[in-house]
């Protein structure tokens, strides 16, 4: 997807900023995941990972820059809970799980997770394709705008930091959006990737400080090219994506960036972005 002019390989960092993973997945209507049998079964079944569950009726994962629209129209939802950071809501059509970054450590054991969620929600769906997977990596941290400007690349950064406003008081909010459609890619057909400075913070939604300056990386992937609802296969997808996402954000950084963050290259399989 991306052409890098340096080789990208895979990496770890002592200091990571992410704040939290995502996975999606969307698949036909399956009325028998959110009914009183499907719902059993699958508490039972998600019981060891999730030993928690309640029913919800917010809307998938959102960040909101602002005040919070409100919302007057609700879908049976139910969200299992762990005690270690990690959650998971599904619905008729999508389920979504969800790592705090505290809990990430590494991409093997969000594959692991999954790996189960996906096995168990089209067993009790009775879900036989999945027309969705999407991967998303929200990466923040408090920052200067001096910070923003070092850690990341020139391009990246934009003209948030540079002698064109010269009044420092001036409370400056930052955000560039892209959205990519790659409709003839075998692994990312579309991506949606935030980025900029918040003086204001990311928001307590994110466990942040609402009123600490903060950067934004917010890195949003996904392939719309319907596949079987195989637990292994969709796996698969999510490392490939997951690569990408990480070869993108190593990519955005500058030497300073790198050793804020302790970013340091492997070769074994894993690391804590990718």
């Amino acid at each position: 997807m991306f052409h890098f002019e340096d080789a990208l390989g895979r990496f770890t960092m002592r200091d990571p900023p992410l704040r939290r993973a995502l996975v999606d997945l969307q698949y036909p209507l399956s009325p028998r995941l959110v009914g009183n049998e499907g719902l059993t079964e699958l508490q039972e079944l998600l019981r060891p990972d999730f030993p928690l569950m309640r029913a919800v009726g917010a809307p998938s994962f959102t960040i909101s820059f602002g005040p919070a629209p409100a919302s007057s129209s609700f879908t049976e939802r139910y969200q299992f809970e762990s005690q270690s950071g990690f959650d998971l809501i599904v619905g008729t059509s999508n389920a979504t799980l969800s790592l705090a970054g505290q809990a990430y450590g590494e991409r093997a054991r969000l594959a692991a997770l999954l790996e189960r969620v996906a096995t168990a929600v089209g067993a009790v769906g009775r879900i036989t394709q999945c027309l969705r997977i999407g991967v998303r990596y929200i990466n923040s941290a408090p920052a200067t705008t001096s910070d923003w400007a070092a850690w990341f690349k020139a391009p990246f950064v934009g003209w948030t930091e540079t002698t064109t406003i010269v009044d420092q008081r001036v409370n400056r909010v930052h955000m560039s959006i892209t959205q990519l459609s790659l409709p003839d890619s075998d692994i990312v057909t579309a991506a949606t990737i935030r980025h900029g400075y918040l003086p204001e913070g990311i928001g307590q939604d994110l466990g942040g400080d609402a009123k600490e300056p903060a950067f934004l990386v917010d890195i949003d992937m996904a392939s719309d090219v319907p596949t079987a609802f195989d637990a292994v296969g969709l796996v698969a997808l999510f490392l490939r994506i997951n690569g990408e996402i990480a070869r993108y954000f190593r990519y955005t950084f500058t030497a300073a960036g790198e050793e804020r963050f302790g970013l340091e290259a492997r070769k074994e399989e894993g690391n804590a972005i990718s």
